[in-house]
């Protein structure tokens, strides 16, 4: 009974299952909050699992599929043919011929070493590089709030201007804002929260990483 007990406090894995509204109101963490307000939080086993991409076992397949690339790309072969007699008609080839024949493979010594930067570039750089995007737009929204601002306070004064664009300028200004304020939220998110579990889950993967030698 314990047992069970014990199961059914869990909360199971961080977004798992969670639809795009529950990610974008973040409704997944009700649980977390509900289990806190009840003081059932003493321990890190009673918090979220971390999810499936933050996963310690992910994080080192991506580091070993980058640092594979890194290696294929720097041991390309390059083969240069000394024989130039190609004939196949001799019925008895001797091992010195035989050797002759065989192409000599060099491998390309122009690679730079692999960095540290270079493979987590190559792992998470496109997740990251692509927060900037999010950043700028909620910069942007948040410039446009004051500027709605000032035409809703000028329509306020000017009797003249048409109803119409008083509504728009309240719309305008309820979804910059709106937009601003959630888009500043899942950057904070993501940068705060997202990105120290990648340092502490890429740290541990890293120090069990065979890097190759400099």
């Amino acid at each position: 009974y314990g047992t069970f007990q014990r199961n059914v406090a869990e909360l199971g894995t961080a977004e798992d299952g969670a639809n795009i509204f529950s990610k974008l109101f973040f409704c997944w963490a009700k649980p977390l909050m509900v289990k806190g307000s009840k003081r059932g939080l003493h321990k890190s086993s009673d918090l979220f699992h971390l999810p499936q991409r933050l996963n310690t076992q992910k994080i080192e397949n991506r580091f070993h599929t980058v640092l594979s690339t890194f290696n294929h790309a720097a041991e390309t072969p390059v083969t240069t043919e000394h024989s130039e007699n190609r004939h196949s008609t001799a019925v008895h080839v001797d091992e010195n011929a035989l050797h002759d024949q065989v192409p000599d493979v060099k491998y390309s010594e122009e690679s730079q070493p692999i960095s540290l930067l270079s493979a987590l570039n190559g792992a998470f750089g496109l997740e990251y590089y692509s927060l900037g995007i999010l950043k700028l737009i909620a910069d942007l929204l948040g410039f446009a709030g004051p500027i709605l601002l000032n035409l809703l306070v000028s329509y306020i004064e000017n009797s003249n201007e048409p109803t119409d664009h008083g509504y728009l300028y309240a719309a305008g200004l309820f979804s910059s804002t709106f937009l601003c304020a959630m888009l500043s939220t899942h950057f904070n998110y993501r940068i705060q929260v997202r990105l120290s579990l990648y340092i502490f889950s890429t740290v541990s993967v890293i120090q069990n990483v065979d890097w190759p030698p400099l």
